[in-house]
């Protein structure tokens, strides 16, 4: 997330990471596929959902079938009707609630479903490492961690 430095509270523009194709560090190889509002005269050019495919290693491993599955539309997976900065913003609020539901799925993603991390699950700590990493752009300015 990036945010306004004159209006620190508002969030003004969204930074997209794809995912890994490898399996780095216990992760299912995985790829995005971004829908974009575009090629047409006036068009905005931003991101209207977003696709996460993965292949789920243990599975291809047992089965000798390896199958990439889409994992989640970041639209439907949050309920989002849009995937604007303020939306993005109202969702890491929701996600830094106690025994957020909202958090639990966002790490399932986030860790694109592998085993090794369901297994280990995500601790306090490591829940306020995440939502740290998604509200600072700048790695110099932690302040938007504050309360998380």
């Amino acid at each position: 997330m990036f945010y306004d430095p004159e209006v620190p509270e508002r969030a003004y523009h969204v930074g997209y990471v794809a995912q890994s194709q490898t399996p780095y560090h216990n992760l299912n190889p995985g790829y995005r596929v971004y829908t974009i509002d575009g090629h047409y005269e006036d068009s905005s050019y931003r991101v209207l959902d977003t696709e996460n495919w993965v292949l789920d290693l243990d599975e291809a491993n047992e089965n000798d079938n390896p199958r990439f599955y889409q994992l989640y539309s970041a639209k439907e997976a949050y309920g989002m009707t849009d995937l604007l900065p303020a939306s993005w913003n109202n969702l890491v609020d929701q996600m830094k609630e106690p025994n957020s539901t909202v958090f639990d799925e966002f790490f399932k993603y986030y860790t694109k479903d592998a085993r090794p991390y369901r297994e280990e699950g995500c601790s306090e700590d490591c829940k306020s490492f995440i939502l740290c990493r998604l509200v600072s752009s700048d790695t110099s300015d932690k302040s938007h961690c504050d309360g998380l």
